[in-house]
């Protein structure tokens, strides 16, 4: 035993001296750990290939934009006779039932139509040009049915158009926004407490996205901008947003936006020559 251990004791020092070396290599900056030259030149040419598709995304959402959706129904040339739509909520105070006859049935010659029940339907209007006024709304069959009573909070469908009398009204929707909301804030939480500071940064690049779709892709579409251009600026906004808020900064995240931005732009490209005919 005593022979041995002067060579092990020999190996163990040359291994000890080895990993210092290694260490003070290391602490030079010339190391695993020290900076890569490699990865800092691939940035800087990802940053100038992203820096154009950046601003041509700004440029293009400044000469689009529309700020709000026009609520006016199309293909109206005369602003005296343009139809305007909203959506109010509205309380529920009595129900009316009766019988009609069901929408998706296809009697045959001989047999009589199957009836369900509908219902007219008092509302106070609770939001919109017309609150606190009353109006009567016609609901069909298959809202009915869930169960509509007096005190149930719903969304109107409102209808005015100039120079033709008092507004039409009808059933637009059941106000969701309390159950929705909940939701929402119980996936925020359970988001926040499994990644934490990651999952918090992934929620703001949603919320970012929802604001881009509807202050700027659906304003743009109802005005009637180009279905491409408003997809492609868009997509290229919320991407520019989600990644980078999601997936923080770094070269495998701008490789994945740019290759991703090319994509849309190689598929975006023979669109217009395919679509010719679809205009």
């Amino acid at each position: 035993m005593t022979g041995w251990s002067w060579p092990v004791k020999a190996s163990l020092h040359r291994r000890i001296s080895l990993r210092n070396h290694a260490h003070a290599h290391t602490n030079d900056g010339g190391g695993v750990h020290g900076p890569n030259p490699a990865s800092r030149r691939t940035l800087i040419v990802l940053t100038l290939v992203l820096a154009p598709l950046a601003l041509a995304t700004v440029v293009g959402m400044v000469l689009l934009w529309h700020g709000q959706a026009d609520q006016s129904a199309p293909g109206t040339a005369n602003p005296g006779t343009a139809r305007v739509i909203t959506h109010p909520e509205a309380t529920v105070l009595t129900t009316r039932p009766y019988e009609c006859p069901a929408s998706n049935q296809r009697p045959g010659p001989n047999s009589p139509p199957r009836m369900v029940t509908c219902a007219i339907v008092d509302v106070l209007l609770e939001t919109g040009q017309d609150q606190g006024e009353q109006a009567s709304i016609d609901v069909p069959a298959e809202s009915y049915r869930v169960g509509m009573q007096a005190g149930d909070r719903i969304k109107v469908t409102r209808v005015f158009t100039h120079q033709a009398g008092p507004p039409d009204y009808a059933f637009y929707d059941y106000a969701r926004q309390t159950p929705i909301g909940v939701l929402a804030i119980a996936f925020a939480v359970v988001v926040v407490a499994v990644a934490r500071f990651r999952g918090l940064a992934a929620l703001v690049g949603l919320g970012l996205a929802f604001l881009v779709l509807m202050k700027f892709m659906l304003p743009a579409l109802l005005a009637g901008e180009s279905p491409l251009l408003v997809g492609l600026v868009g997509s290229s906004a919320i991407m520019f947003v989600v990644l980078y808020l999601a997936h923080g900064f770094s070269v495998r995240t701008t490789t994945a936006l740019v290759g991703t931005l090319f994509g849309l732009l190689a598929t975006a490209g023979p669109a217009p020559g395919r679509c010719a005919r679809c205009t």
